[in-house]
């Protein structure tokens, strides 16, 4: 039997985001319980007013089902692409070794996966905008730029609101028990594509 290193390693890279998650779904809760808690003592050994108290929980309270999720989704979609991003070039790479291409992955003009997804498709490997997830891929790849460039908003030019669309298309869920990350697209949960 014959192992691929680099299945092996997509599947590695995957497990580790799985585990994120996983982390960030079991110890969040505790978090926000353990924080709640010392604002309660705190509150009641300094003797707060109700309003003193009610202020801090909001701020607590904003902290925990807001910041926390939207910050912790886009930690998981960010380490998604770089995953796919790194493992398109891996493959590229791959496949300039086993083929004995003429040209190599950095000989095409492009940026991030646009000139990896060219030379495998140039290579005759795997032609990747005829497969059925090359939509997912490229919502993937928008959402990533909303976070990592306009942090996570539309924008106001034309040119933001067409990359937006990927964003209208999914919906952020989170637990209640938690922060884990769901991302649905028509009915796709990412989470099932993590091993």
């Amino acid at each position: 039997m014959k192992f691929s290193i680099l299945v092996l390693e997509t599947f590695g890279r995957l497990s580790g985001v799985r585990s994120f998650v996983d982390l960030l779904d079991r110890s969040l809760p505790e978090s926000e319980w353990s924080e709640n808690e010392e604002l309660k003592r705190r509150a009641e050994d300094e003797s707060w007013d109700f309003g003193d108290f009610d202020i801090a929980r909001q701020v607590l309270d904003d902290r925990f089902q807001f910041w926390l999720p939207r910050y912790t989704t886009y930690s998981a979609v960010t380490l998604l692409y770089t995953v796919l991003e790194t493992q398109l070039a891996a493959c590229a790479k791959l496949a300039s070794t086993q083929r004995q291409a003429a040209f190599q992955p950095a000989d095409l003009r492009g940026r991030g996966i646009e000139s990896t997804i060219l030379y495998l498709q140039r290579t005759g490997v795997f032609n990747a905008r005829a497969d059925s997830v090359w939509q997912s891929i490229c919502d993937l790849r928008d959402l990533r730029h909303l976070i990592v460039h306009r942090a996570g908003t539309k924008g106001e030019s034309d040119e933001h609101r067409k990359t937006a669309q990927p964003r209208d298309r999914f919906r952020w869920s989170h637990r209640v028990s938690g922060v884990r990350l769901v991302l649905v697209r028509r009915g796709l949960d990412f989470n099932s594509i993590l091993p």
